[in-house]
This record gives C-alpha cells, sequence and structure tokens, in this order.
C-alpha cells in the first residue's frame, strides 16, 4: 500500500512538473522565442533604391542593402539578436509576414487603412519629405491630359501589387480602367516606354526622379491623388504585440539618434556608384 502511494506522488510530482513547464512554454511570447533563437527574420523586396536593393559585389557577401536594411539591421542589433533577410518581390513579402513565415518585413510601407486591419505596424518614420505626395506618370507631353480622374477612363493603369498606388487606382480613378498589376516599378517604366500601358501610379518622389531620369520618354499627369502621407511602417504578424513593442522601440530609438537621414545619403550614394537609379 505504501509502494503504491508512494508511486503515485511520483506521478502526481512528475505531471506537476511538466505541466508547469507547459505553462511555462506557453507563456513564451514571439520575441522571447526570437530571443532565445538568437536571429530575426525580415523579408525585403530589393527593388527599390536607396531603400533596398542589390549589391552584387558586397564584399561581405550580404547583397542586399540600402537605408531600410540598415533600419533592420538596427533593430535586430537592438534586439541582441542577428538579422536574416528573405528577398522577395513586394507582395510576397507581404503574404510573408501574414502568414509567419517571416517575423516582419520592411520595403517602403504607406500606412493604409487595409493594412491597418492585416498587420500590426509599427509607428510611422519618415526618410525625407513625401510632400510631393502620389502622382502619376504618363508619356511625354501628355501631362495636361490627365487633368482630372475621369480623364483616365479606359486606359492601362499600371501599380505594383499589394501597393499603396495600387488602392488609389482602384478608389480614386473611374471603374474602366483596365488596371496592370507589376512585381517592380521598373517594370511598370519598361512598359509605359514601349507603349504597353498608358501609364502608372507612384509615390511622389519616386516619380519625379524617373521623370528625371527619362526626360525625353516621361511626365507626370496635371492629375494628383487625394493623399496625405503618415510616413513608412514595418509589417509585423497581426497579434505579436511584445514584437511591436520592441520594434517600435528600436525605431524611435533610431529617429532620435538621426540615423534615417545618414543611412539615406549612405544608399543613394551606394546606388549611384553602382549605376542604380535611385527613387
Amino acid at each position: 500500500m505504501k509502494k503504491k502511494v508512494a508511486l503515485l506522488l511520483v506521478f502526481l510530482m512528475v505531471f506537476v512538473a511538466f505541466a508547469g513547464c507547459k505553462k511555462k512554454e506557453e507563456e513564451k511570447n514571439e520575441l522571447d522565442i526570437i530571443k532565445e533563437k538568437g536571429y530575426i527574420t525580415v523579408a525585403i523586396s530589393p527593388d527599390f533604391a536607396p531603400y533596398e536593393f542589390e549589391n552584387l559585389n558586397a564584399e561581405d557577401g550580404q547583397t542586399v542593402v540600402g537605408c531600410e536594411v540598415e533600419l533592420a539591421k538596427y533593430i535586430a542589433e537592438y534586439l541582441g539578436v542577428e538579422l536574416k533577410i528573405e528577398s522577395m518581390d513586394f507582395s510576397s513579402c507581404q503574404a510573408a509576414v501574414q502568414s509567419g513565415t517571416v517575423d516582419f518585413s520592411v520595403s517602403g510601407y504607406a500606412i493604409t487603412e487595409d493594412r491597418q486591419k492585416t498587420y500590426n505596424m509599427t509607428e510611422p518614420y519618415k526618410w525625407q519629405d513625401d510632400s510631393t505626395g502620389q502622382l502619376i506618370i504618363v508619356k511625354k507631353d501628355e501631362a495636361e491630359k490627365y487633368a482630372t480622374a475621369d480623364s483616365f477612363s479606359g486606359k492601362k493603369v499600371a501599380a505594383q501589387n499589394g501597393s499603396l498606388q495600387m488602392s488609389l487606382v482602384e478608389e480614386q480613378l473611374p471603374n474602366d480602367i483596365t488596371i496592370e498589376p507589376i512585381s517592380t516599378l521598373n517594370d511598370g517604366i519598361l512598359s509605359l516606354i514601349n507603349d504597353k500601358i498608358d501609364c502608372m501610379a507612384c509615390a511622389g518622389d519616386t516619380a519625379l526622379q524617373y521623370v528625371k531620369n527619362y526626360p525625353d520618354k516621361l511626365a507626370i499627369a496635371a492629375f494628383k491623388f487625394e493623399y496625405t502621407s503618415k510616413g513608412n511602417s514595418a509589417l509585423i504578424m497581426k497579434g505579436n504585440d511584445a514584437l511591436l513593442a520592441a520594434i517600435n522601440e528600436a525605431i524611435q530609438a533610431a529617429v532620435k539618434e538621426g540615423k534615417l537621414p545618414v543611412w539615406r545619403e549612405e544608399a543613394v550614394a551606394l546606388a549611384e556608384s553602382l549605376g542604380i537609379e535611385n527613387n
């Protein structure tokens, strides 16, 4: 009888210990898990210099570079972990965050209502003055032709998959336009130059840079989307609140230290040295 009681007590002790460990495991949040692993993963679409682009000649082997890459590195360092970069196209970056394949993503994300519903979004940060707004690039000498939203009726309008510009095109241009989704802005510019589309929606500073790069081929439409920028934001999986708080803290520290304009200036210079067009 005493042996049976002793065995029962041992069983109960093991059960309590196991339950306690399991409860402890369940209490770990995503930030704890990242710190235990020793690394954090970020999804980046490297087709948007100076924010994220490729340097195939990088001596350290890290070919994805840019000012937002520097921000991601700073975040990882702030958390005390290694950064692992997952390179993919713009829409795949967002899907990877939503599915939990990566921990977060930085790729020039504007803050939109749809994104706020889908992701945890960090507090906004700005790389430069974005008062130029959201614009539409058209062919040379057609700027005044497109003065109102209705003037785009029946036209082929390109916008990057999953972008703010795609939302603006869908919301503010006529229903009879043909929307041409593009993976990269460079693809859209080539399509416009080669007469495959009529125009392309684009962030203001980027649009102006493209026109500067192709002054004999491109122009900015007189029409301008109604939009006020709140800045850019990093995307985090919905519900990962501990990670959101930690990344917010890191971004605030980087802003306070004046890192963002320095990183952007360095990235612009690097892109120019590689012959890559800055946006």
